[in-house]
């Protein structure tokens, strides 16, 4: 669309715009281009956090998003291969990315609820481009992101690779496709968000191998097809 950020910005704007919500509840969490308790490039979003309407709260956090695209950078890296894989999959490992991802797609909040209450570690830690956070109540916040900003979401599984993970721990890491579906409701939002939002990523657990609990979910936006 004609005068549209280019699709690469857009990986930044989403990743943003999942940890608005976040940023503005739970001020200890960490910026990943900074890791400062308080980063200058969220001060927009610190404004607009006590809107009432919840549509302006929105419009005024997709702005924002437009605002710090360059605030800061993606996250590139490459999966380890110094382990040896693990063959065939352990059951708990593929429990654990299937539920994972179904938090990404999931539209109702207490599904939501359900797999970050059963699936994931008390002290779990997320990270994705532009946020860290730890504890299963920030977690289960910046899924509950994606159900207020996104229609859908949609995720085509690649190649799993599974080896030894830290502290008697499976590493998970999951090449993936990930489609993004903005609302649109706003007047904000139908001129900055496109239709749809397209990235590869590859997507990191480290899941406990006597509770299935899931310790650690990272993920990383990459480049190419």
């Amino acid at each position: 669309t004609k005068g549209m950020p280019p699709s690469s910005d857009w990986v930044n704007i989403l990743g943003s715009a999942r940890v608005a919500r976040v940023r503005s509840n739970y001020p200890a969490a960490s910026c990943v281009c900074c890791n400062s308790p308080v980063c200058t490039s969220f001060s927009i979003i610190f404004r607009v956090a006590d809107m009432r309407s919840s549509l302006r709260r929105i419009s005024a956090l997709l702005l924002s998003s437009a605002l710090i695209v360059s605030a800061c950078s993606v996250m590139s890296v490459t999966p380890s291969t110094a382990s040896k894989v693990i063959t065939p999959v352990p059951q708990v490992v593929t429990a654990a990315v299937s539920e994972a991802l179904k938090q990404f797609q999931s539209r109702d909040v207490v599904e939501q609820s359900t797999i970050i209450r059963e699936r994931y570690a008390p002290d779990a830690i997320f990270i994705d481009p532009m946020m860290k956070v730890k504890g299963t109540k920030n977690v289960q916040l910046e899924f509950y992101s994606l159900i207020k900003i996104f229609k859908t979401v949609d995720i085509k599984e690649k190649e799993l690779t599974v080896t030894e993970g830290p502290k008697n721990t499976y590493k998970a890491d999951l090449e993936n496709f990930q489609t993004y579906v903005p609302k649109r409701e706003g007047f904000l939002s139908r001129h900055l968000m496109p239709e749809e939002i397209k990235i590869n990523v590859l997507t990191s657990l480290e899941i406990q191998k006597e509770s299935g609990l899931i310790s650690k979910h990272t993920e990383v936006t990459r480049n190419g097809n």
